[in-house]
């Protein structure tokens, strides 16, 4: 839970961060996923994958 934590609390305010275990599980047809470079956070180990998750809108809502 910390380290959910500390990623929510590095995102913008208009960004949507998530880490690779959380993008794996998305449909990747709904969400465009991009890698976050250099992402670094206290107590998060230096390996962990953070990506930016944006909704992909539809003509239908």
């Amino acid at each position: 839970m910390n380290i959910a934590a500390r990623i929510m609390a590095a995102a913008d305010g208009d960004e949507v961060l998530a880490s690779a275990s959380v993008v794996e599980e998305l449909d990747q047809d709904t969400f465009t996923v991009r890698p976050r470079r250099n992402f670094r956070a206290k107590g998060t180990p230096r390996d962990l994958r953070v990506f930016r998750v944006v909704p992909r809108y539809t003509a239908d809502g």
